[in-house]
């Protein structure tokens, strides 16, 4: 479990454009007269809590927020005119390396493998403009950045080893 997962694009009229949030308060309908909990916050948290306290605790709950939508900042959904995925609030990666916790958010979505890359743009000034690198520093880094050939995990440590300052 140690890669990284997005929700996988599933046609369902909860990945519907979001209301407006002129319809916000229409959401106050077919309430129960009491409630064992009532939680502030639709996101990750609130939710999960929710869910738990039903399915563990047997209790009900209110769970109230000012946004439309159930997810908080992780909410997305599939744009009616270009049929693609947004998410509202910029994209969310999930990581874990919990069994468990994999097995849980499994229940409720089907995801999507995704593996996250950042690069650097670096100026190395050798006259040929910028040079993309990876970031955190591996072995590729090294290679761009120093133009030397480190092929495995005895040659980082060589390398190292010959640029470190003595104590």
């Amino acid at each position: 479990m140690a890669s990284s997962h997005v929700p996988a694009p599933s046609p369902s009229p909860s990945a519907a454009s979001p209301p407006p949030a002129s319809n916000v308060a229409s959401g106050l309908v077919n309430l129960r007269p009491s409630y064992d909990l009532v939680i502030v916050g639709c996101g990750l948290s609130g939710c999960v809590i929710a869910e738990r306290a039903s399915a563990v605790l047997g209790l009900t709950s209110l769970i109230i927020d000012k946004r439309s939508h159930i997810g908080g900042n992780c909410f997305d959904y599939i744009d009616e005119a270009s049929g693609l995925r947004i998410s509202q609030y910029g994209v969310h990666l999930f990581h874990t390396k919990s069994e468990r916790v994999w097995e849980y958010v499994n229940r409720f979505e089907e995801w999507m493998p995704y593996c996250h890359r950042v690069k650097a743009k670096v100026d190395l000034q050798r006259g040929n403009g910028y040079q993309l690198t990876s970031l955190p520093p591996n072995r590729e880094t090294v290679n761009t950045l120093f133009d030397a050939n480190v092929t495995s995990e005895e040659d980082m440590e060589a390398w190292l080893a010959s640029r470190r300052v003595g104590n």
